[in-house]
Order: C-alpha cells, then structure tokens, then sequence
C-alpha cells in the first residue's frame, strides 16, 4: 500500500546537526558592519570593485578600498554581490482615514485638502513594504489618496518604525472627476479645473489680505481663518513643489500652464506618453515622476483583432519604453515608481527599458539620486557616501540583467532580508529518523535548486516538491507503509 507524505523539517541538533547563522549575521548590539569584497555603486556612474563599506549606527562610516576593518564590527562577505545605494519610490499612494468632522478652518469645498499631511497620517503596511523592499526600494515618497488639492506629501523609510524622513515635501494636486451622477461640484474635468483656478487666485487673495491685517490692524476687521488657503498661500510664496497627476500628455500641459499663470514649482507625474510632446514638456523644465507601466504586447495573430488596434495604440505599445531615454535626451529629470506593476512587470520593464535606449547609469540615477535631490534629501539619500544614511541594496549579479536576485536591503543600518537570511548549503548525505526507523538522506544541488533521495537498505525514495528555504526543508514523497 502506498501513501503520499508531507514532510516539513527544521535544521537543528534533532535531525541534522545544529547550522548556526552565517557569521555576521546575529544580533549586533554595537551596531557596527563591515560588508567585504563586493561590487559597490557609490552612485551612478561611480563604481568600486572589491570594496568594503563600514556602517555605524545606522550611518555610512567608511567606504573604499584597503580600509581597515573596526575591532567591533561584524563581518559580511559580499564576495559576488553587487551593492547599490537603497532605491527610492517616487510615488506611493497610501490611503488615508477620512475626516468625518468639519474643522471650522477648513476649505469650503470637501475636495481641498491641503492641510493634510503624510507625516502625521502615515502608518506602515507590512505587507506593502515588503513588495516594496522586494523590488530593491528602502524609501518611499508617500502620497495621498483622494481629492483635488490632496494634501502634504513625505518621505518616509521604509523600516518597521515608520520613520519619517520628510515632512512638507509637496502638494498633490489630482484632476479628479465625480462624474455627472455627483450631486457635488466640481462633478467634471471643467469644474475641477474652475475649483483649481479659483482655489489658487484665493489663496493669493488671502495671503494678501492677512498681510493688510497685520499691518493695519486698527483698520481691518478679524476674517474667517481658512488654513487650507495659508498653508497653499505659503507654498506659492516660498515656491514649494505643487505636484499634479496626469493621465496623459495633454494634461501635463495643461498643468504648466497653470503653473505659469500661478507662477508655481511644478512637479509632474508622467503618463508615460511625453514623448508625444517631449518639446513642450522640455521647455517647462519640469520633475517628472514616472511609472514604467507599458502597454501589454497587442494580439495581431488575427487579422479580424488586429484591426482593432488604432494606430496611435500600436505607435504607444512600440515607443512607451523609449520614453525614459527620451526625457534623459532633452534634460529632463525624472524619478521612477513601481506604482501599478506587480514584482515581476516592474523587474522585467526596467531591464527592458535599459535594453531600449535608457543607460545603466541613466536608470539608476532615477532611482536614487535625482529624486532624492528634487525631495532635499540628496545630503542623505541616493549615494553611498560617509554621513548619508546606510540606505542599501544588495543584489546578486547586475540589477539591470536578466537572472540577477536582490538578496536584501538595509535601512538605516537594519537589513530586511528578501532572500532567506540563513542561505546555508545543505547538500550531502544526513541520517534521517523517523519514529523509531532510521534511513539515510541524500540531497544534491544544482544551481539553486536540490533534488534528495531517502534510503532504507536498498529501497530508494525520490523526493518531489523539495524546497529548502533558509533552515527549513520541505518535500513530498510516495512511501511504501508494506517495506517501510
């Protein structure tokens, strides 16, 4: 009688003999690393091969080569593995509580949100951050989630603690409609674009007036306080970033022109279409934050479904991965955004767009430094570099090539492991007691992968489904209960 076994092992003294954590990798009270031999991008365009980096409370100490190694610090071999300063997202929309109170200082129309601030609602989602330390990231510039003058935004790092590293970063501004079937205004693209208009000219008006108050004040009777007009009256004078959504190229210039008419810093995030009027968008000498989401590969096989495709459809699915390089061509700087791609579109749409046209340098730029220039943290972010924070990805091969993992990232001098932490060779031949029966275990490695027999006298089990993750082995296998 056969049977089908599951079977789940940990790898202690019990069975296999006790397998420490690589040395290095316990707990380190002093806080203090040294990460030896690996391929280290000190920022784009600058690498060190066979180099060590020294991390101190969450700091980079020391990076170079032929640097001697601190009494105190715990040892990583990066022997293999190439080291890059943490990426940073440019766009992540995190929900936020909705007010169910009106405050008596608040904008008259329940789409002006610009007193809320990111700093102050942001709570970190375990689950979101790991998708985002997955794809390499170990910051994220925050956004919220709805409205038209939707509030504040932040950087924030993407640990368990919630840091912030940012306040006050920019106000999102989103052409959101309704729809006819609202009963609110604005309930169409006209009317959002008269509130913008509008909201814009009273926050001048109120800035203005508050100055008239405070100068004569035996003149001028109190008015209604309106923070949401203060805190935008403030952020036209002082030039602040006002970041508007886009959907495609024509509201990108539909934006500067209320950045001109308002004389505003204005941010943009991309449709992915401004190659279309790359010109235009190049002479308003924007920051654009760009999602790599292209156009799915369109089914021709049929000539019937073919013609389905416009022409202008089949020009986006052919030039969208172009359109990175395109903005690098007429200086325009841009950070990038995982926002709307599962782990696997945003790997494989990076390395495609690097394959295109944009280089290596050009891409990694945009992830690192160029945000973190625009978000005023490039003193702190976006280079390995003694002071900046010790914001790290490690990845095994070269980030932009097919086959390559990201093992881990580190923030602030904490590692989040992507890869098992305990990533021990296992292979060989182990004893394996099951009740009161022994056998003998034989598992064998090729690659990343192992394939494992059990051996009882001369009865062979093959193992199916075996996976080894960090110390734990699984596997399924057909036992013979009659010779078992």
């Amino acid at each position: 009688m056969s049977k089908i076994f599951f079977l789940s092992l940990f790898l202690s003294g019990l069975i296999f003999g006790q397998i420490e954590p690589p040395d290095g990798l316990r707990e380190n009270p002093s806080r203090v690393w040294a990460f030896e031999g690996g391929k280290i991008y000190v920022e784009p365009g600058k690498v060190k091969e066979n180099a060590t980096i020294i991390i101190r409370d969450g700091l980079i100490e020391k990076v170079g080569t032929n640097i001697e190694i601190p009494k105190d610090a715990s040892v990583l071999d990066m022997t293999g593995k190439t080291i890059y300063p943490g990426f940073i997202d440019s766009w992540v929309k995190f929900p936020t509580k909705k007010e169910t109170i009106s405050h008596h200082d608040s904008h008259w129309n329940f789409k002006v949100h610009s007193r809320k601030d990111m700093s102050q609602l942001y709570q970190p989602d375990e689950k979101s951050i790991k998708s985002l330390q997955k794809l390499g990231f170990t910051s994220a510039h925050i956004i919220p989630d709805s409205g038209v003058f939707q509030g504040q935004t932040a950087v924030v790092q993407l640990d368990n603690k919630g840091t912030i590293l940012k306040s006050k970063v920019a106000q999102n501004i989103a052409y959101e409609v309704d729809g006819w079937g609202s009963k609110k205004y604005p309930n169409s693209l006209l009317g959002v674009l008269a509130l913008i208009r509008q909201t814009f000219i009273d926050a001048d008006w109120y800035r203005r007036s508050m100055e008239q108050a405070e100068t004569y004040p035996q003149f001028n009777e109190p008015f209604e306080q309106i923070r949401d007009l203060a805190i935008l009256s403030d952020w036209i004078q002082f030039k602040k970033p006002f970041l508007f959504e886009t959907n495609q190229e024509l509201a990108a210039l539909r934006s500067f022109n209320l950045a001109n008419e308002f004389k505003l810093n204005c941010w943009v995030k991309g449709s992915g279409y401004e190659y279309r009027r790359i010109k235009e968008i190049a002479s308003a000498k924007p920051f654009i934050i760009l999602s790599l989401d292209f156009p799915n590969t369109p089914d021709i096989s049929n000539p019937n479904q073919a013609l389905t495709y416009s022409t202008a459809e089949l020009k986006h699915w052919a030039m969208a991965p172009d359109n990175p390089a395109e903005l690098v061509k007429h200086k325009i700087p841009f950070g990038i955004t995982s926002h709307g791609l599962e782990e696997k579109e945003f790997r494989k749409n990076l390395m495609r767009t690097v394959e295109r046209s944009l280089s290596e340098s050009e891409a990694l730029a945009a992830l690192t430094t160029v945000p973190a220039e625009h978000m005023s943290l490039g003193n702190k972010l976006g280079k390995i570099k003694k002071g900046y924070l010790a914001n790290l990805t490690i990845v095994q091969g070269d980030i932009f090539k097919k086959n390559s993992e990201i093992i881990s990232t580190w923030v602030g001098g904490v590692e989040y492991p992507v890869k098992s932490k305990y990533d021990v060779n296992i292979s060989g031949k182990w004893g394996l007691v099951i009740g009161e029966k022994s056998y003998q275990l034989e598992l064998k490695k090729d690659g990343s992968n192992y394939s494992g027999t059990i051996f009882k006298d001369s009865t062979k089990y093959k193992l199916s489904k075996l996976k080894v993750t960090g110390r734990f082995v699984s596997w399924m296998v057909t036992w013979d209960s009659t010779s078992a």
